[in-house]
């Protein structure tokens, strides 16, 4: 995501690793409690699910979304439809 913030995009190789990485729950937490809704999240997270092959969206799925009101895992726990 710092690439992403410097305005740099991640190769189809990087990004293809990601979302391997992004299926191992660990890794996926990590990455999900670093979005903090910001734009530049929003838009890095948007283009990987653009970019992403089609069996290996969910995990970034995942990470692509904030709830209303706020972001972080506590409130997003809250929310009665995240499944938390």
């Amino acid at each position: 995501m710092r690439r992403h913030r410097a305005g740099e995009r991640l190769t189809d190789d990087e990004l293809a690793w990601l979302c391997l990485l992004l299926t191992h729950l660990p890794v996926r937490d990590h990455a999900w409690e670093r979005t903090d809704g910001r734009d530049e999240d929003i838009a890095f997270w948007a283009e990987v699910l653009r970019r992403a092959a089609p069996e290996l969206i969910a995990a970034p799925g995942s990470c692509s979304r904030s709830p209303p009101g706020g972001t972080g895992r506590a409130r997003w726990r809250r929310w009665p439809w995240s499944g938390c």
